[in-house]
């Protein structure tokens, strides 16, 4: 019994020694960096699969290449669309000559000091301005390219319209627009204006009320480009020609008959013909209804930027 205590005793003495040997060597100092030296594990090796790898890169320069909106400051992820794609790059380019003439300005000042004998300041970047109108043109053409012109695909919408031919369009069905006109055919658009002006009356015509209601008077998807090319066309066949006059579209004046009543009925009548002819006029007027926003962005003011170009082309040709 007493053989086997001293065994035991003779264990734990045994490890007790051990233990403070241990630990004696985990806290003794490091002479020559005296530094508290602690035992370490050894470090696994993790490999990183390659595909990871690559998709770390892949993420790093698409971070390096992506570009924030001036007007909306939404991040924008490469690869873009060819049109903002060039608008970009232009913005970019306006960057880089900034920044190389502002170096060399930095440049000629650091040798006037050295002339001077005077301690330079330090060179700080001086953040570009970007103009007003560069910064929409940026917003609006990333919005359609990438939010409404996806929209347009999934919903159906032409991606493409020819407003060449909306005149000819137009005098496929306009007997029905003087039917509507000479009040023989109902109109919807004519109800909601006569009932505008019975609950406001002159009031309808103030600047603010016209704001409120003008989306309702877009053709949809055809925009305000698609508005004023109907304008147009409906303004030769019935203001030019003496059809229309105040009498006739009273309470409304001829203008505003053509504008509230007539554009939006055009509207429904081509957005139909775009789907051959196999919708109800009202299935065409719910369509231009949800597409009107789309309109609005995508075909906003191309006839004045067509006017814009054309004369800065004749401008240009007349320089040389």
């Amino acid at each position: 019994m007493d053989k086997k205590r001293v065994a035991t005793d003779n264990c734990k003495d045994t490890s007790d020694k051990k233990l403070k040997q241990d630990t004696y060597k985990a806290t003794q100092l490091n002479r020559r960096n005296n530094k508290l030296a602690l035992p370490t594990r050894n470090k696994k090796r993790v490999d990183i699969p390659s595909d990871a790898k690559i998709n770390v890169t892949v993420k790093q320069e698409s971070k390096k290449e992506l570009f924030e909106c001036p007007n909306c400051s939404e991040l924008i992820y490469p690869p873009y669309p060819p049109k903002l794609g060039q608008l970009i790059d232009e913005l970019k380019d306006q960057k880089t000559r900034h920044d190389k003439r502002k170096q060399k300005e930095y440049e000629i000042y650091v040798a006037q000091c050295k002339e001077k004998k005077q301690t330079p300041l330090p060179f700080f970047e001086e953040h570009l301005e970007i103009d007003a109108s560069d910064k929409k043109d940026v917003c609006r053409v990333h919005k359609i390219e990438l939010l409404y012109k996806p929209i347009a695909i999934a919903k159906g919408y032409p991606e493409h319209i020819d407003f060449d031919s909306i005149n000819d369009r137009i005098m496929s069905f306009q007997d029905e627009l003087k039917s509507i006109l000479d009040k023989n055919l109902s109109s919807s658009f004519f109800d909601a204006a006569l009932q505008r002006f019975e609950q406001l009356g002159t009031k309808a015509r103030n600047a603010s009320e016209t704001l409120k209601t003008f989306e309702e008077y877009l053709p949809g998807y055809y925009g305000n480009e698609g508005s004023d090319r109907i304008m147009d066309t409906l303004n030769r066949l019935f203001l030019q020609s003496d059809y229309a006059d105040n009498n006739k579209t009273a309470p409304l004046t001829a203008v505003e008959f053509l504008q509230q009543v007539l554009v939006p009925e055009c509207g429904i009548r081509l957005i139909r013909q775009d789907k051959q002819n196999k919708i109800t006029l009202e299935e065409a007027k719910s369509i231009m209804r949800e597409s009107q926003e789309y309109g609005s962005i995508v075909y906003f003011d191309i006839g004045v930027n067509k006017k814009k170009n054309n004369n800065s082309s004749s401008s240009n040709n007349n320089r040389i």
